[in-house]
């Protein structure tokens, strides 16, 4: 996992110094006020579990580093711009994944497969939106997307409501 997305996760709102991020040998908690995230990884890949009131969901297994930290950074880029009153991004229009991307299987836990560098990978469990969003952001540098969420008026590779600078989110 990239450490700079765990720069954003530690920085991501006023209770992160008292909820700090513990590093296991079996995996990484990500600690919140309601909700934790259990990152772990394995020969076979990497898992995320959002842990909710006691229960446990895995929300995304990958066997893709880049899926991962994708799928992270879309889950604390929006709540550490949250954290530092930024508006909230809209990500560029989000189309039906294309090649090298499909999508399989129900509605509510899609897989996600394409094809990089001569090599098959896939980021299952995933909700239609989160597969469309993966795979759109699959397509962009991870140094461009924390970019784009570090940047009040956001990046290249996402962009801001029209209408919307810099401030407080409008509800």
């Amino acid at each position: 996992m990239d450490p700079r997305i765990l720069d954003l996760a530690r920085d991501s709102g006023p209770d992160a110094p008292s909820h700090p991020i513990e590093f296991r040998e079996d995996g990484i908690l990500v600690p919140g006020w309601e909700v934790q995230e259990w990152i772990t990884s394995a020969e076979d890949g990497f898992t995320v579990t959002r842990i909710s009131r006691g229960r446990p969901v895995v929300e995304l297994r990958t066997d893709h580093p880049g899926a991962l930290d994708r799928f992270l950074l879309d889950l604390y880029g929006g709540l550490w711009r949250s954290a530092h009153d930024l508006p909230t991004l809209l990500h560029s229009s989000v189309p039906e994944p294309s090649a090298p991307f499909v999508l399989d299987g129900p509605a509510h836990r899609l897989a996600l497969r394409w094809s990089e560098d001569g090599r098959e990978f896939t980021a299952t469990r995933l909700r239609r939106g989160q597969a469309e969003l993966l795979a759109l952001m699959l397509t962009h540098s991870l140094d461009d997307l924390l970019a784009a969420y570090r940047d009040p008026r956001s990046g290249p590779a996402l962009h801001l409501p029209r209408d919307t600078g810099p401030g407080p989110r409008r509800r």
